[in-house]
């Protein structure tokens, strides 16, 4: 099945089931403070699940781009993306446990959708603690839809000697809880659902679904969000429950594609065998093959999926296998990060994607592609994916411009980084994995280059280097991080004070369109309970008086007390209205405007499109204090940043 039929399936299949088709948006998080990517179907959801009403229902549903980078170093075998799409639905208090595992079942089972074979189904549920008892509701229910196959479905026990009929396994909290987004907020047990990929049936003394084998192929997990977690620590019962279910689509995409006739599917074959990924990899392989050396003796071939090992001079498969799945990997993300705005640099989502590029680049040059590639690929995935996201081939110039010009600033990278090791052997002084951090620091010189240029080639010196390189890069990796795993604050975060920042960064917008002119639109925006972040679209530096302006506009507004008005409309009439929008592109049909109105007056002093959280009045503000600008700073060409607070002091 091919993959635009599977997405095109799944979301008919909650149509079907009265949920409503939400937006495909940016990979870009607007008003998250610790995530520097959309890294779940649900994250943009979040202001939704403590009960803020969402304007297109109660039932949703969509297929989500995200990135992940905290798994980055594991990109290369199997399962791992930085760059991947997520399936997902949700219930917004609307339906809980029932409903949602009965159409999981349905839509993975049905011959009409995915038609999967039952009896290679297994699912995991919270084993129970001293907050939350064991799912017992889960288990019922799942054993009920089990029977409605003719199979048996029995709860697994790890001490049992028999486990033949084991369908359900209960698992802790570290395995099957989600949540909350950040220290309070919903959260609750999960329910994960996996597909046996194996000969015959499995043997649980030898693989289990939530092992490291790869055996069992994770299709989704529904999180029952039903707890409240609070300041202290505890568990009470969430007012509004709701669904979260998310899959990661190339999984599935795997299992759909390349499973055998008796529903097993090979393990040479991953995810980067789908037609995800078909015409990129095939680029790569003519890259790397040479017909004048093809063996004509059978019994040479060696079965490797990534490339015919009897076409090429390359010695270690694995390495280089590994090396053409982080090449496809890093330049799909990358194709996707420049296509929402992000361009190399030194910091943040920027960072990222230079990594990402250089990596590709790197491993490119360990198996032989000394040519400059990555627009090729760049176009082959705009190409493949362009029907599901226009943008890619509206900026596709773009696109092209910016992964050339990487991928030649570092050639010269490559250049200036070897010269700087030759000066340090030059001194004749003992070399470190910190001095080698230094120069990847300044000149972003890959470790791994800087140890081929010294010839160090013995492993444990190798590890010694990279150990002691590690160490000095640790501030490094926390810019990766924050695109990691759970996450809080911002949009996900209803404190109190983070109402406030978001609220001032509507009145700072208005601030600054009033003092600098029209032209001023947001460019991005990161809110933490200790100050906020905005970036602008502005040509040159703020003057002195102009901060000043904008600042005394700020406080004046907060002293006014504004009132905050949320009106539901479609995206039409608030653009009709002139209501601020930054990218309209990423709202649905019916959005929300925020407009802060003067109670007095009657006077409008914004309206914009947002998804909250806010206050009911800018007075509200002044209880943190007087707004004051921190600082103001460049950002990236044509783009200015503001950072400020709200103080007492």
């Amino acid at each position: 099945m091919h993959s635009l039929e599977i997405k095109r399936k799944y979301i008919d299949f909650f149509k079907s089931k009265d949920h409503t088709e939400v937006p495909n948006v940016s990979l870009i998080p607007e008003n998250d403070p610790t995530s520097l990517f959309n890294i779940a179907g649900m994250q943009p959801l979040t202001p939704y699940f403590p009960g803020t009403p969402h304007p297109m229902g109660k039932r949703l549903v969509n297929v989500q781009r995200c990135v992940r980078t905290i798994d980055i170093e594991e990109v290369g075998d199997t399962t791992h993306n930085t760059f991947f799409e997520m399936i997902g639905y949700w219930s917004l208090g609307s339906y809980f446990k029932e409903k949602a595992i009965e159409m999981t079942f349905e839509f993975y089972t049905s011959k009409k959708y995915m038609n999967l074979d039952p009896r290679r189904i297994y699912v995991t549920v919270f084993k129970g603690d001293k907050d939350a008892p064991l799912d017992q509701e889960a288990i019922e229910i799942w054993e009920k839809q089990f029977t409605t196959k003719g199979i048996k479905a029995e709860v697994y026990d790890k001490d049992s000697q028999n486990n033949d009929q084991a369908r359900v396994f209960p698992l802790a909290k570290k395995e099957n809880w989600w949540g909350p987004v950040g220290e309070t907020g919903p959260s609750g047990p999960c329910s994960e659902v996996f597909y046996w990929r194996g000969k015959g049936e499995p043997d649980f003394k030898e693989f289990v679904p939530w092992d490291d084998s790869n055996m069992f192929i994770e299709l989704g997990n529904d999180v029952f969000m039903a707890y409240d977690k609070t300041k202290d620590g505890g568990y009470k019962p969430l007012k509004q429950i709701n669904i979260d279910f998310g899959g990661g689509f190339e999984r599935i995409a795997l299992v759909m594609q390349l499973r055998e006739e008796d529903g097993s599917i090979p393990m040479n074959k991953t995810i980067f065998n789908t037609d995800l990924f078909d015409t990129p990899l095939a680029y790569i392989r003519s890259q790397i093959e040479d017909e004048s050396r093809k063996s004509t003796k059978e019994e040479n071939r060696i079965d490797i999926t990534e490339f015919d090992p009897t076409l090429t001079d390359i010695k270690d498969y694995e390495k280089a296998v590994r090396s053409i799945r982080i090449i496809l990997d890093h330049l799909r993300a990358s194709t996707f990060l420049v296509a929402d705005g992000i361009e190399p640099s030194n910091k943040d989502q920027g960072y990222i994607l230079r990594r990402l590029l250089r990596r590709a680049i790197r491993h490119a040059k360990l198996i032989g592609i000394e040519r400059n590639f990555t627009k090729d690929l760049a176009e082959l995935y705009i190409e493949k994916y362009k029907p599901q996201y226009p943008h890619l081939e509206t900026n596709s110039q773009k696109i092209i411009d910016v992964l050339e010009k990487e991928e030649i600033n570092f050639e010269h990278t490559i250049q200036r980084g070897f010269r700087e090791v030759e000066k340090l052997t030059a001194k004749g002084e003992k070399i470190t994995g910190k001095d080698l951090f230094f120069i990847f620091e300044t000149y972003g010189y890959p470790i791994e280059m800087a140890l081929d240029s010294l010839q160090i080639t013995d492993y444990g010196l190798r590890n010694k280097y990279i150990t002691e390189f590690n160490k000095a890069k640790e501030s490094h990796q926390k810019k990766s991080r924050k695109g990691a795993g759970k996450f809080s604050g911002g949009l996900a975060d209803h404190t109190e004070i983070s109402k406030r920042y978001h609220t001032a960064t509507h009145l700072l917008l208005k601030a600054l369109q009033t003092v600098l002119g029209d032209h001023v639109h947001q460019r991005g925006s990161n809110i933490t309970e200790e100050r906020l972040r905005f970036d602008f679209s502005h040509p040159k530096m703020l003057s002195t008086q102009e901060l000043e302006d904008i600042k005394k506009t700020v406080n004046d507004q907060i002293d006014a007390g504004l009132k905050i008005e949320k009106k539901e409309m479609s995206k039409d009439e608030a653009l009709k209205i002139d209501a601020e929008c930054e990218f309209p592109e990423r709202y649905p049909d019916t959005v929300s405007v925020y407009i802060l109105k003067n109670p007095k007056t009657g006077k409008i002093f914004s309206k914009e499109l947002c998804g909250g959280p806010h206050v009911e009045n800018t007075k509200e503000l002044a209880e943190s204090g007087k707004f004051r600008i921190v600082k103001e700073e460049s950002s990236s060409s044509g783009v200015r940043r503001i950072r400020a607070v709200l103080t007492k002091k």
